[in-house]
């Protein structure tokens, strides 16, 4: 694309011409010199999409059949002067042939060639994401030293934080590569600190493997964004020989505990689900995190930026989904100083995939590295099976009903490797979770549940009275602002929407028809405006900021509703911050980072002290809430006023314990008349608002653009 052989896959429906390159090769060499001389060489692939054979100096060394993981192959010892490296991939469409499948593997029509095959299920085509088959190095290649004696492997724990000593057992587990006979030479040495914490521990070794464990007196914990500080301890691992230092490593590390409490709702019971870090309740506002760009090798330039609006929007936790990639080390160190929590899916979803021995050895090996790459970042505290193929087998989506314990990946392969290599966090097999209690009672009501359903009116009887706990799914439409339309589609197919190839092709629909799967998501779009406001509007304009509203208060209503019955609910992830292509879709910001209605009015509700306004009550008076997710009291002053003309009509003090959600005042409501609450509040010396769209819809469009024009919301010509 950058040099013009082919047009911008991601305007107008060149998408649609990517088809055509799906069974295409590619090949990759270059000349290098090596820099390493006497040494053990390895070259290292972090990202080969996906079926590469390697050749050195015309010699195959390997073959590889995983996009997700790095590959590392020992070369042969290499003389001086010139080598050549040449790299073959081979399109996967047509590698998939080659696994036998049976009636028993089922997912979506466009995703079934991907069953098989270890690559980011998004690119087969997913309701997000456009079919686009890449295939190429999409992270670095580079080559490393061996040396004789060397740390191969080491993973630094927390075992218990002694609250009453004030200390942190911790562990150490490490694997050396020893080259001499006398292991009794060698000692292994750690030593860290954070701030004013230090600590060293020094021990000799009488394997090449084992676990140390040592004390840090007065340690500063890892807390999530909002709880405390995200303390990170900077530490130094040294390999010694007769005293001296044969090879050392630098990791960081954070002291935490997390606990997951975990029970099905019954006909007795309302379940549980609830996350617990240093043994404290943590109350979950977190989004979902999909592939930053459809084009991976795109996404480390999108990272940050993306982090710094997840911060913004006064999230702290991340869902990375199972259609997507792992995302690398600089994504995790960012979580980790931000005191993000990552919620990480297994990269499996809505699929019944193959059972067999051979798959089993692909999720194994994938898993593996996995955890061993990640497992040291304190952000991550909770691994997930997959996305929705216990719901997909549950609910019959596929014409096969199973009982997803039957699944080996997630209920024995995925588990069996969490035991040895990490079993320092809770595992969940699947999301949402279908539990052998759930199974058998055929309960519809999940304790954790994605909460999709008829999409309709964001205040129906599906949002307003589930059951859920805990919300890992949760999202409503929002149309592109015309600027980022005009980026993406050809002039003459910017409106209307209604039987246009681009817009279903940015829907995202793979295939060029009306009747494909993902072509309602263009209705859907509409009839969601049409609940709020009565009427499809006339302009590209006007639409867009339409839908936009309707996405934002319906967004903002799904997190307060939660927020407002802590601890009866106890987290919200709700889909998602950022598209990874240009489209029209749930994302609250625009693959140009164009930021939609719904970005600003989550600030809002996701701010850890809140003040919201409620749903009418039987007594027919909603209640004026006050939510505290912060680890101590607050006291706010507060006032509540009408935009429509009526001006202040309460104002008060309210004094919120941690931790929890009160009622600070009760508002008499008219059930005939429509506005705009404005709460304002002063708390800790800063001012804060909040607002609250009453009465019934449909809503005049006008109106409602007046009154978040009012409140400073929007510009009053219309987007913020």
């Amino acid at each position: 694309m950058n040099a013009g052989i082919i047009d911008d896959p991601f305007f107008g429906d060149n998408i649609l011409k990517e088809r055509e390159r799906e069974s295409f090769h590619y090949w990759y060499g270059r000349k290098f010199v090596c820099p390493f001389n006497g040494n053990k060489v390895e070259l290292v692939l972090e990202g080969a999409d996906t079926f590469a054979s390697i050749y050195l100096d015309g010699v195959l060394l390997a073959n590889t059949d995983n996009m997700l993981i790095a590959h590392t192959i020992l070369l042969p010892p290499l003389s001086h002067g010139e080598h050549e490296l040449f790299i073959h991939i081979s399109p996967a469409v047509i590698e998939a042939r080659k696994f036998d499948s049976t009636p028993a593997e089922a997912t979506f029509k466009y995703n079934f060639g991907g069953l098989h095959i270890r690559k980011a299920a998004h690119m087969y085509g997913w309701d997000i994401f456009p079919r686009l088959l890449s295939a190429g190095l999409w992270r670095s290649v580079y080559l490393k030293e061996l040396p004789p004696d060397r740390i191969q492997n080491v993973y630094v724990y927390t075992q218990e934080i002694n609250k009453e000593t004030n200390s942190a057992q911790m562990a150490m587990y490490y694997r050396h590569e020893i080259a001499n006979e006398n292991i009794h030479r060698y000692a292994v040495r750690i030593e860290g600190y954070c701030d004013d914490s230090s600590f060293c521990h020094e021990e000799k070794l009488w394997f090449n493997s084992g676990t140390m464990r040592f004390i840090i007196p007065k340690p500063h914990l890892w807390w999530p964004r909002g709880r405390g500080e995200a303390a990170l301890y900077e530490a130094t691992i040294t390999l010694l020989r007769d005293g001296l230092a044969v090879d050392s490593c630098k990791i960081r590390f954070g002291i935490r505990t997390v606990e997951l409490e975990y029970q099905p709702i019954t006909e007795n019971s309302n379940g549980e689900f609830c996350i617990r870090i240093n043994g404290e309740r943590i109350f979950i506002r977190g989004t979902n995190w999909v592939a930053a760009d459809a084009l991976h090798s795109r996404d480390a330039s999108r990272i940050d930026r993306m982090l710094e609006m997840v911060c913004d929007v006064n999230c702290n936790t991340i869902r990375c989904w199972g259609g997507n990639v792992y995302e690398d080390h600089s994504f995790f160190d960012r979580c980790d100083e931000y005191g993000i929590m990552v919620w990480q899916d297994f990269a499996m979803g809505c699929g019944i995939y193959p059972q067999n021995d051979e798959f089993a050895v692909k999720i194994e090996t994938e898993t593996r590295h996995v955890v061993r790459k990640l497992r040291q970042h304190p952000s991550l505290i909770i691994w997930s099976g997959d996305n929705e193929c216990d719901i997909a087998a549950y609910e019959n989506w596929f014409g096969i009903k199973k009982n997803p314990a039957e699944n080996r990946l997630t209920r024995s392969v995925i588990p069996a490797v969490l035991q040895a290599e990490d079993f320092t966090r809770p595992y969940l097999p699947s999301s949402p979770y279908i539990d052998e209690i759930t199974y058998n009672s055929g309960a519809k009501e999940l304790v954790e549940n994605h909460l999709w359903g008829p999409r309709d009116y964001y205040k129906s009887n599906f949002y307003m009275n589930t059951r859920a706990r805990f919300v890992s799914e949760m999202g409503y439409h929002g149309c592109v602002s015309p600027k980022s339309a005009a980026l993406f589609l050809s002039p003459e197919y910017i409106w209307p929407p209604h039987n246009n190839a681009q817009w279903l092709a940015h829907a995202t629909s793979p295939g060029d028809g009306i009747y494909e799967p993902y072509a309602f998501r263009i209705e859907l779009m509409c009839n969601q405006v049409t609940n709020l406001f009565g009427k499809m509007p006339d302009t590209l304009s006007d639409f867009a900021l339409a839908s936009q509203l309707s996405q934002a208060e319906a967004t903002k209503f799904f997190i307060e509703r939660f927020r407002m019955q802590k601890w009866d609910k106890t987290g919200i992830i709700w889909w998602n911050l950022i598209d990874g292509w240009p489209q029209f879709s749930d994302a609250v910001v625009d693959y140009y980072f164009n930021r939609k209605q719904a970005y600003f009015h989550i600030r809002q509700a996701q701010q850890p002290f809140c003040l919201m306004i409620g749903e009418k009550n039987e007594s027919g008076t909603r209640s004026l809430m006050a939510v505290n997710d912060l680890p101590y009291p607050i006291s706010a002053n507060y006032t509540v006023s009408d935009c429509d003309g009526k001006g202040q009509l309460m104002s008060g003090m309210v004094t919120v314990p941690a931790d929890s959600a009160v009622v600070a005042a009760t508002i008499e409501t008219d059930d005939e008349t429509q506005g705009i609450y404005y709460i304002q509040w002063e708390s800790e010396g800063k001012t804060a608002y909040n607002h609250y769209l009453y009465g019934e819809p449909p809503y005049s469009f006008e109106d409602c653009r007046r009154w978040l024009a009012e409140v400073g919301l929007i510009e009053a010509d219309g987007f913020k």
